[in-house]
């Protein structure tokens, strides 16, 4: 296929409840090259929110 131009789509979600799953089921769409769901290998996360940010480090306890 000749002239096709790649897809990105980005998603903003509360809580992913089931990562493992949706994993498997985004891995198993055709041509998805990758997903971008870290669940291993990744200790702290940063999160940009505007003028704002959050730390994020695996283990710890989240406020809310």
């Amino acid at each position: 296929m000749a002239n096709v131009q790649p897809v990105r789509m980005d998603a903003a979600l509360d809580e992913i409840t089931m990562p493992t799953e949706i994993v498997a089921a985004i891995a198993a769409i055709p041509d998805v090259v990758e997903h971008g769901l870290f669940l291993n290998g990744i200790d702290t996360i940063v999160i940009a929110r505007g003028d704002t940010m959050e730390v994020r480090r695996r283990g710890q306890a989240r406020s809310r």
